[in-house]
């Protein structure tokens, strides 16, 4: 009787540790648009819980099927021209700017209902537009799940 115990409570502690590790698991989904500019970007998003991409332009971005958002993509000044705007606009307000691995991002919001996101990918000739009408937290969210690559 005590061999088993021993063995269904060894059997209980690899099933724990399985599904803990099973907790952190993401997907990704990505696709690949070939852009006026001439490159070849590569957009990807993390799956898990619901979020995805569709594969035409402008690109819509969803939860659980709703459409939170969409992404389309810009010429390099722009990216610059809307920084300038969301700057010196009184009905604006900067949510956050920086650089990640491949890209760097200003976000901001107009009137406390449009958030809005500047992407300019690195050594690209290629810069996306990001939309939400959700909320700052679902923007931040969003551009938290998106990566951006240039294949050529």
């Amino acid at each position: 009787m005590k061999k088993l115990n021993k063995m269904l409570l060894a059997l209980m502690l690899v099933t724990v540790v399985f599904m803990t590790g099973c907790k952190n698991v993401t997907s990704t989904m990505s696709y690949s648009f070939t852009v006026d500019t001439g490159d070849q970007i590569k957009v990807t998003i993390k799956t898990n819980n619901g979020y995805m991409i569709t594969s035409n332009v402008p690109f819509d971005i969803k939860k659980n099927s709703d459409p939170i958002g969409d992404g389309t993509f810009i010429y390099p000044e722009y990216y610059d021209e809307y920084i300038k705007v969301a700057k010196s606009d009184s009905n604006s307000t900067i949510i956050d700017e920086g650089t990640k691995k491949n890209y760097s991002y200003f976000m901001w919001n107009y009137d406390d209902i449009r958030y809005n996101c500047v992407i300019k990918i690195k050594d690209s000739n290629t810069a996306v537009f990001i939309r939400n009408n959700i909320s700052e937290e679902s923007a931040k969210e969003v551009l938290n799940r998106l990566d951006f690559e240039l294949l050529k």
